[in-house]
């Protein structure tokens, strides 16, 4: 975590508004919340659940997942083999 922070602070010291069009966060408090939500797997149930409402109409093309079961730290959903007939 010293490294991740040590690298933050140096690079927004150079980059003090950002990086334009990479949303990186700067700040410690950020880099900590962007890693407390990365490890909730409740976060990533709602997005695939977005993701499948927002291509609603379109599972002949995409994809998604069901999801089985969720909570903080675990994410159970179907397995989708679409290897068959691609090269």
């Amino acid at each position: 975590m010293q490294i991740i922070f040590g690298t933050s602070d140096f690079l927004s010291k150079l980059w003090p508004k950002g990086f334009g069009w990479m949303s990186i966060p700067l700040s410690q408090n950020e880099i900590i919340k962007v890693l407390i939500e990365q490890a909730d797997f409740r976060i990533e149930g709602h997005n695939l659940r977005k993701f499948r409402n927002n291509f609603e109409g379109l599972q002949d093309l995409i994809s998604v997942p069901e999801i089985y079961y969720e909570s903080e730290d675990l994410l159970i959903e179907n397995y989708i083999d679409n290897s068959k007939g691609k090269s």
